[in-house]
């Protein structure tokens, strides 16, 4: 994860220094003495801060100024940095930003401070937006955020330690980073981004396994129910666009798991199809040995020896590509899977902010609610539609692979002919004996590329039965968006 130990940018304002400015002996920047004691709030409440490109605050539902314990009026203006808490390492900031300046969502586990010096932490998912940042926060209550807390505490004693020294936070953060690569691997994690995979997908299935055990379908609880006349209509139909959205995506993030297995299964699969090449390259070599050995007589050996040596070099390079593929596959699986929980979680905060502005909490009229509202309803419609895009990109690489595997296919078989032709050959010739020991450890080969093929075919046809099914509802979901971007902007 070399990323995170890339320094800032330096056109960085010094807003993002703030951000990332130690603070002393626990004591918040211009704010309360720190407090041990967590500021409580519940599973089902989700907030939400939009800010500009250098971290100011615009905008925040009443949950977020409710938890951070600061009035409206004072947050807004404020730089983020308000609610940095010191027990945060300036690695994982480090990383956050360098991540949307690319463009890109993270989701990053954050321990905040309130106004009254006490903490609270959540799951945050950053995802740049038109002239700043759209943050959406959630309370973790996965397993994977239990790992976390211990792991930002060394995290952040080994930059403290560093920092004693001046000018040595570039140093401290690149120790940090070496470190959180170091545990993320032990952790069976490729990197950042695989953990961030995880971790998001694990705090919405928890969160949503507390909902249904604690109160069933939370939503429809927040529903308020208006008559036809009433003036506030076009706020309630929205409401349920947006509703049958989030219901929709729920029924996608529910088959998350059968996206898991399978990306699980295909990567297996590919570090098995290349020691099938190795296999076959090696047979074709002692193939080659043995007839040679018999000198002009085996000139029939050496053309199937031969035969095996043009097989075992196209398997090869359609095994090669194939697990270039398979594990290309692998990822983009592993991101539309975080693409759907973000997705997901977009739908649901876009759904809270309505029923806080139906109950009255917050002013549809007001500016800064209309200006975040459409901020909420653009990035929805712009993950929709990035969503069906990245599955139709995962189709089109699953087909690709199917084609390589009836390449391979056809390949097993071919080898199985000339493995045929050199045994009928070899029978009888008792110099033959080395050439004919080889080719009996063909079919054991052929036997298996062919199991792997046809599991490969399965794993493949199941993705593509999934893809399937979630296309079809793009052209609601679609329309719904439509609806709901069409009555904001109205």
């Amino acid at each position: 994860m070399t990323s995170t130990v890339l320094a800032p940018h330096e056109s960085r304002s010094s807003n993002r220094s703030s951000l990332e400015k130690p603070q002393p002996q626990k004591t918040a920047r211009s704010g309360p003495t720190v407090i041990d004691e967590e500021r409580q709030f519940l599973i089902e409440e989700l907030f939400f801060s939009t800010t500009n490109q250098r971290g100011v605050i615009r905008h925040g539902n009443e949950v977020f100024a409710r938890i951070a314990g600061i009035a409206p009026e004072d947050l807004y203006g404020a730089p983020h940095s308000v609610i940095r808490h010191p027990d945060m390492p300036r690695v994982v900031f480090q990383l956050l930003w360098q991540t949307i300046e690319r463009g890109q969502t993270i989701a990053a586990y954050v321990k905040n401070l309130a106004s009254d010096g006490r903490y609270y932490w959540v799951l945050a998912v950053v995802v740049p937006c038109d002239n700043g940042y759209l943050s959406v926060r959630l309370k973790p209550t996965s397993e994977m955020f239990g790992k976390v807390v211990e792991l930002y505490n060394q995290l952040r004693q080994i930059e403290a330690k560093i920092e004693v020294e001046p000018k040595q936070r570039q140093a401290a953060m690149a120790a940090s980073a070496q470190e959180l690569d170091r545990q993320l691997n032990q952790l069976g994690f490729a990197n950042y981004e695989a953990f961030m995979f995880e971790a998001l997908s694990a705090e919405l299935t928890n969160r949503r396994k507390h909902l249904q055990e604690a109160a069933g379908n939370h939503f429809n609880k927040l529903c308020i129910e208006l008559s036809d006349g009433s003036a506030n209509r076009g706020l309630y139909d929205s409401y349920r666009n947006c509703a049958a959205i989030d219901e929709q995506l729920q029924t996608v993030f529910d088959r998350l798991d059968e996206f898991k297995s399978i990306s699980v299964s295909l990567g297996s699969k590919s570090r098995r199809v290349l020691d099938s090449a190795h296999t076959i390259r090696m047979l074709a070599m002692n193939s080659a040995v043995a007839a040679n050995k018999l000198g002009t007589r085996a000139d029939t050996l050496r053309v199937v020896s031969e035969s095996l040596g043009t097989i075992s070099k196209d398997s090869s390079a359609v095994i090669s590509e194939m697990s270039s593929g398979l594990d290309f596959v692998v990822k983009l699986l592993n991101q539309l899977i975080f693409d759907v929980a973000a997705t997901k979680l977009q739908s649901e905060i876009s759904l809270v902010s309505l029923n806080e502005i139906l109950v009255g909490k917050t002013c549809f009229e007001d500016e800064r609610t209309r200006e975040s509202m459409t901020t909420l309803v653009d990035q929805l419609a712009i993950r929709v539609k990035s969503l069906f895009a990245h599955m139709r990109k995962t189709r089109t690489e699953m087909m690709q692979l199917s084609r390589l595997i009836d390449n391979l296919d056809r390949n097993n078989r071919a080898l199985r002919f000339v493995q045929f032709a050199g045994k009928k050959e070899a029978t009888g010739w008792s110099e033959a004996k080395d050439f004919s020991v080889v080719l009996e450890d063909v079919p054991p080969q052929i036997a298996t590329t062919k199991t792997q093929c046809e599991e490969l075919d399965q794993a493949i046809k199941a993705v593509l039965g999934q893809i399937e099914s979630l296309q079809s509802t793009q052209t609601e979901l679609a329309e719904r968006v439509d609806a709901l971007k069409s009555w904001n902007h109205h």
